[in-house]
């Protein structure tokens, strides 16, 4: 990526964030004294099999944190391909489908995506699968909020970890964030 599209995605990162404080206030300090919850109470909150199964030259993308690219991309062409079997296989837990945000909780953590829509993938274990209950939350705030550096922060220091950064799943549907009244 040249050096002036990586300026240009700082820049509009910036912007998101400026516009996301003036409309909502510091998430950290919820400012706007909305209700928290945990996350578990507003959003399902899961990961793969832990089994990871073997590349193939032709198949269905396998994501993990190193296809995430620039702010709010993922890299899907470049992703490891697994096999239709090993696919379906991993969708018995759970299956990204469009409206759910993919989030890094294992060596790159609190990194958030959003499942794009008609694109046949699977995530890695060191990923998880949020699905946020849409009549309790906004699926676009609570993507702005998972992306807040504050947020961040407060989710990082609930890492298992120091060596490789790990964030547990029941960790993860612990935290307390303020969710945003739906209209």
């Amino acid at each position: 990526m040249s050096g002036q599209r990586k300026e240009a995605d700082a820049l509009t990162g910036a912007l998101l964030q400026d516009i996301f404080f003036e409309m909502f206030g510091d998430p950290a300090q919820n400012e706007r004294g909305w209700e928290t919850k945990r996350f578990g109470e507003i959003a399902l909150i899961k990961d793969v099999d832990h089994r990871m199964p073997q590349g193939v030259d032709i198949g269905i993308p396998l994501i993990s944190p190193t296809n995430f690219i620039e702010s709010n991309k993922i890299d899907f062409e470049n992703a490891k391909k697994i096999s239709e079997e090993d696919y379906l296989r991993m969708c018995r837990k759970i299956q990204p489908i469009h409206g759910d945000i993919i989030y890094s909780r294992y060596g790159t953590i609190c990194e958030a995506r959003l499942v794009p829509e008609k694109i046949k993938f699977q995530i890695s274990y060191s990923l998880c699968i949020i699905r946020p209950d849409r009549s309790l939350i906004d699926l676009n705030f609570l993507y702005w909020l998972l992306k807040m550096p504050q947020i961040k922060r407060e989710i990082s220091k609930k890492q298992r970890s120091s060596c490789i950064p790990d964030l547990g799943l029941g960790e993860l549907n612990k935290i307390k964030i303020p969710v945003r009244p739906c209209r």
